[in-house]
Formats: C-alpha cells, sequence, structure tokens
C-alpha cells in the first residue's frame, strides 16, 4: 500500500514538473525552430543568383501594383490557395518569405504567407490582402503574429515598442528598415489605419489586445528609413546563426535538469520511506 502511494506522489511530482518546465522547454524549441527556418531561408538566398532575385522582386511589385489604396486589408483572410492565385509562390523559399527582427525587445522571427492558425503558432504571418513586404512607394505590409501562446513568446513584447523604435525586415538580399511612428489600439473590423497611403511605405506589426483577452488589436506601424551599415543597430545577419546551437548548448541542460529532479524526488521518497521504517523515537 505504501509503496502505491509513494509511485502516485512520484507521478504527482513528475507531472508538476512538467507543467512548470513546459512553458520554458517549448519556447527553446520554438526558438531553435525559429532560428532553423531562418538559416535555411539564408542558405538559400545565398544559393540563388542575382537574376533570379531580381526576378523574385520584380513580381512582388507587380502583385503590390494590383492591389489598390482604396479598399484596407482584410483581417479574415482564409489563407487558401484559391484566395490569391500565385500568391504562396511569391517570395517564397520552403514557404519562408523572409524574417523579422526588432533588435529593441529580441525578436528574430520568420515570416509566413497567410495568417492561419497554423502560421501564427510557426511563426510571423503576412496578411495576405495587403502589400508584399518587400518596400516601395505606395505599399503598405501588414505583419501579424501571436501574444499569449505558452510555447513560444513570438509578439509578446510589441507593447514595449514606441515611437522611434526600430524594426528590419531581411528580404531575399535586403535588408529594410523601418522606425516607428505610429502606436494604435484599434477594434477588430476597423483596418482603415492598414490602407495603403501613395507615395508612402509602410510595414505594420499587428497582434490581440489586451493579453489574454483578445477583443482588439495592437498595430504598431513603422515608415522606411535608411538601412543603417551592419553592427550599427540592427544585427548583423550571421548573428542569427547563434541560435541553431541551441538544440546542442541547451538540451543537455534541459535533461539534466530533469534527471536532477526525479533523482531528488526519489530521494526524498526514500529518506520518508526510511524514516516511516524506524518509527517514533521513544
Amino acid at each position: 500500500m505504501k509503496k502505491r502511494k509513494n509511485i502516485i506522489l512520484l507521478l504527482l511530482f513528475l507531472i508538476g514538473l512538467g507543467l512548470i518546465l513546459y512553458p520554458t522547454v517549448s519556447s527553446w524549441i520554438q526558438d531553435w525552430n525559429h532560428s532553423k527556418a531562418i538559416n535555411n531561408y539564408r542558405k538559400q538566398i545565398e544559393a540563388e543568383n542575382a537574376a533570379q532575385l531580381e526576378q523574385k522582386k520584380e513580381e512582388a511589385r507587380a502583385y503590390n501594383g494590383r492591389l489598390s489604396a482604396a479598399d484596407p486589408p482584410k483581417e479574415n483572410v482564409s489563407g487558401t490557395q484559391d484566395s490569391a492565385v500565385g500568391y504562396y509562390d511569391l517570395l517564397s523559399f520552403q514557404s519562408v518569405m523572409g524574417y523579422l527582427e526588432i533588435p529593441e525587445i529580441g525578436v528574430n522571427l520568420p515570416i509566413y504567407h497567410g495568417t492561419s492558425d497554423l502560421v501564427l503558432e510557426m511563426g510571423v504571418g503576412h496578411l495576405e490582402s495587403s502589400s508584399l513586404p518587400i518596400g516601395g512607394e505606395g505599399t503598405h505590409a501588414v505583419l501579424m503574429g501571436h501574444r499569449g501562446l505558452p510555447s513560444s513568446t513570438l509578439f509578446n513584447k510589441l507593447p514595449k515598442l514606441k515611437e522611434g523604435s526600430r524594426f528590419y525586415l531581411h528580404m531575399l538580399d535586403e535588408t529594410l528598415a523601418y522606425e516607428v511612428d505610429q502606436i494604435k489600439v484599434i477594434e477588430p473590423d476597423n483596418l482603415a489605419d492598414l490602407q495603403i497611403v501613395p507615395g508612402k511605405d509602410y510595414v505594420t506589426l499587428m497582434t490581440c489586445t489586451p493579453y489574454m483577452i483578445n477583443s482588439h488589436r495592437l498595430i504598431v506601424r513603422g515608415h522606411r528609413i535608411a538601412t543603417p551599415p551592419p553592427g550599427e543597430e540592427a544585427a548583423p545577419a550571421a548573428a542569427v546563426q547563434v541560435q541553431p546551437q541551441v538544440e546542442q548548448a541547451v538540451w543537455p541542460w534541459i535533461l539534466a535538469a530533469i534527471a536532477a529532479a526525479c533523482l531528488l524526488a526519489l530521494c526524498i521518497i526514500l529518506l520518508v520511506k526510511k524514516k516511516r521504517r524506524k518509527g517514533p523515537r521513544a
């Protein structure tokens, strides 16, 4: 009977430990997945020749040229292949179109086509009815990300940005720099602030707010600025290479922590069992 009770206590302890470690461990795993996707993207870009990259840019510019400045983007785009013929082939390298870097809040996230639930669990989603994020006058790209997921941080720290903050889009062989000039909270169906403005080059980052309630949308808009030299503010592209080593550097520590916790639990159970056998002293 006592043995069964000890086993139950150990199982409860391990379940509790798993619940405590889950957010941290899953976040580490997601960080590694993000870094892996980014580095695979960079390798593919490096393997392309200049003519191929320029062709992809021209295709994206043609797509942007067909968008109307009169109609704001729609957040409830289905994200299916039928909604825009050829959309998923534009700027696509194994489904990644580029990556977003926000040094101020430690964000390096791959950008995917569409805003389906699956996409937003993997990284940042591009709002399909908005401009593709390649820059240019008369464009307004909208990038969406989740907050509050237990498995990944994603846009959790987006509210920490302020006017004057900078973020960067790494698209094909270019780095596009943007400076935040507008931060607003809007109703989900009031997307007028996401419209294309003639002559302007905007990118808006969007997430749900308030935290865990998600009744509104936080939008952080940036306008295009000159890209600073590497190392001045934007992290060099090679810096992203560090994070794939998380798999080798972190996993031994995770396994060691779990093993240590199990050993500690076993020691506690054995000590309690030994104490009970001795019984109370006279």
